[in-house]
């Protein structure tokens, strides 16, 4: 397969390369193993170790770490840090640099894929009002999570906030949410 796509892959981009298992990552091994320095063809590797999140499907974070660190095959990637953050006002990434960097190793290791953390920069300015509140709930206790989700809800509402979104991390944490939020009348 790589000799017949040999002469015709001129441009590879792989998005998402954080989550690259190894058979993928030896596919593109194979895919780029001709290529020479300066035969017009091109890599672009674009991901965010930070974001690794498919384990589950054998990703593994460390291939990135690894080819950062030395190119993958015959092919040298110079790699770009990006940390200008154009979603978040400042508080919300002052908060998050401040708690990521204390949860995340100060130290990458390729190994066994420790991502380390990199601040960003707001391009957002402060708002008003805090950033960021944490309401904790321990031993899985979704009644009450739900009840406090609809308080802060109705608050905001109260607070004529134009929209209000709740995120949750799969549907089965909306069970006990949904009706207490019908029952007090939010959408």
């Amino acid at each position: 397969l790589a000799l017949a796509l040999d002469y015709r892959i001129r441009h590879l981009l792989v998005d998402e390369f954080q989550d690259t298992s190894i058979s993928q990552y030896e596919l593109i091994e194979k895919l780029t193993a001709g290529w020479e320095p300066g035969d017009g063809r091109s890599m672009l590797a674009v991901g965010d170790p930070m974001q690794s999140i498919y384990r589950f499907r054998e990703a593994e974070v460390g291939l990135f770490l690894r080819a950062r660190a030395a190119g993958i095959g015959n092919i040298s990637l110079q790699p770009v840090t990006l940390s200008a953050n154009f979603r978040s006002q400042r508080g919300i990434v002052d908060w998050v640099n401040a708690a990521f960097s204390q949860v995340m190793p100060r130290r990458e290791n390729i190994t066994i894929g420790a991502v380390s953390y990199t601040d960003s920069i707001a391009t957002h300015d402060l708002l008003t009002g805090s950033a960021v509140s944490v309401h904790p709930f321990f031993n899985d206790d979704r009644v009450a999570e739900a009840a406090r989700v609809v308080e802060i809800a109705a608050q905001a509402r109260n607070e004529r906030a134009a929209t209000t979104a709740i995120l949750v991390r799969n549907r089965s944490h909306l069970i006990d949410i949904i009706p207490r939020l019908r029952e007090a009348g939010l959408r």
